[in-house]
């Protein structure tokens, strides 16, 4: 069972660090368009561009273009279920929930506190390295 959840920490922690750098990646207009996800043909703008992304929210006309005052596009997809509305969203709340059940599996080791502690500060530092290495891989290289 050990080897279970610390296979699962560690799948975890990959996806944590991954998200993290997509988001990073999306959060603005410059680090989008410098990254591989301005390539149009393979990702949808209105997921991915920081300026169009947001639209995703709420209800658009026919030209595509946000409605005003502002009203949600489906029931909740301004709070609760944001995460369905864009990119940017979805890896958040991926970071947020891997980063969580990793510290939770983590807590469920037949270990002493001490090292249950070290092994999530240590799964951290893992989710910062891939973090590091998938934020560099989505930049476009000149």
């Amino acid at each position: 069972m050990t080897i279970l959840i610390t296979i699962l920490i560690l799948l975890l922690t990959w996806l944590s660090g991954r998200h993290r750098a997509i988001q990073d990646t999306l959060r603005t207009k410059t680090t989008y368009l410098n990254s591989i996800f301005s390539d149009t043909k393979k990702y949808d703008i209105n997921k991915y561009h920081p300026e169009h992304s947001w639209k995703s929210m709420y209800k658009v006309d026919k030209n595509g273009d946000v409605i005003r005052p502002l009203k949600p596009r489906f029931f909740l997809s301004t709070s609760l279920l944001v995460s369905f509305t864009d990119q940017w969203h979805k890896s958040a709340t991926i970071e947020r929930l891997t980063s969580i059940a990793s510290i939770v599996l983590a807590m469920m080791l037949d270990y002493p506190l001490l090292i249950r502690i070290a092994i999530v500060i240590a799964a951290y530092l893992l989710s910062l390295l891939i973090f590091t290495i998938y934020y560099k891989k989505y930049k476009i290289k000149k």
